[in-house]
């Protein structure tokens, strides 16, 4: 889930009048949005002292593994695109199994101080999990993987609604299309009515008709909006508005898809702006504006590291989780 609400498209349209080039010619759309994600990642990087703020995570993982080493793929939530930095292991005890170096976690089997023990490693697409010889093997253990997860590229610039038709939508019943903080409503009425001034679809006892009617009128009313809609068997899809609102519609049922925000924290947002801001420029050869606002991102990155000092200090001395000095005999 992003941590801002702010679009793609709207960071696009910020970055297009900062650079005072509002059309394609100089750069395309798919230019800009890789710049977009690129200065995303760029911020994530630069906050990775206190990234577990607002990146940290966990996900329910299903470990089986005997005495010894047992590699594990990580996949689909824990999937090694989805992974900036693995923090611990708790089985489903809640015991905590400490992360080591690759080279501990093979070498433990060879030393009697462990036979009691657990511990894990990420090594690439895998996470190997050491069990000691005297533990308790894991039987499709219930265990959650905490983890720092990666930021989610922003892949669309719109929210997609959906609008199901399971019937027929009684006559007079009406939903709301959002556009920003204004709305329109949009009515189910029984038969075409010349002298009505609202948006309006004709009912029918087929949903595939009723979709079709709706998609008619909703492309007949926003054309050159930005709002676009159209049917397939049932299904309305409703694209680029903010949101659509069923207020008491019967016989349809309404779905939203939310587009990948940004996913920084919202009071930075403008660091990733200005960080493709900076690409741009440097694609524009103006190199002095470009030092400008290289300057200007690095004071800012400068205050958010004085404003959470004492919690980059506090990760900085802390010992890793679980991890002990073998006693020496």
């Amino acid at each position: 889930m992003a941590l801002s609400d702010i679009s793609r498209k709207s960071l696009r349209s910020d970055l297009r009048s900062r650079l005072a080039k509002m059309t394609v010619e100089e750069f395309s759309e798919a230019e800009l949005n890789s710049w977009l994600n690129t200065a995303q990642f760029d911020v994530f990087v630069r906050l990775s002292g206190i990234s577990d703020i607002w990146y940290g995570t966990k996900k329910a993982i299903t470990l089986t593994a005997a005495a010894g080493v047992t590699s594990i793929p990580l996949a689909g939530d824990y999937a090694p695109d989805k992974i900036s930095k693995l923090k611990k292991l708790v089985l489903a005890s809640g015991e905590l199994v400490p992360f080591v170096t690759d080279n501990e976690v093979h070498s433990y089997r060879l030393n009697s101080n462990y036979d009691y023990s657990y511990s894990a490693c990420h090594f690439g697409e895998y996470l190997d999990v050491f069990v000691g010889a005297s533990a308790t093997a894991l039987s499709n253990n219930a265990a959650y993987l905490y983890f720092i997860r990666k930021p989610d590229e922003m892949t669309a610039d719109d929210n997609v609604n959906t609008i199901l038709f399971t019937g027929q939508p009684t006559a007079g019943k009406y939903f709301r299309v959002w556009m920003g903080n204004r709305f329109v409503n949009v009515y189910a009425r029984a038969s075409a009515e010349t002298s009505d001034d609202s948006i309006f679809f004709v009912t029918s006892v087929t949903a595939a008709t009723n979709a079709t009617n709706l998609a008619a009128a909703l492309t007949h009313a926003f054309t050159g909006s930005g709002i676009t809609a159209t049917a397939n068997t049932a299904t309305v899809t409703i694209t680029g508005a903010t949101a659509v609102q069923n207020v008491d519609v019967n016989n349809a049922t309404f779905a939203a898809t939310t587009s990948v925000c940004c996913d920084v924290p919202t009071e930075y947002v403008d660091l990733v702006i200005m960080s493709a801001l900076s690409k741009a420029l440097f694609k524009l050869n103006m190199l002095g504006e470009k030092q400008t606002v290289d300057a200007d991102i690095s004071n800012r990155f400068n205050d958010i590291r004085a404003l959470y000092s004492s919690e980059i200090q506090l990760q900085q001395a802390e010992k890793v989780p679980g991890v002990q000095t073998p006693r020496m005999r």
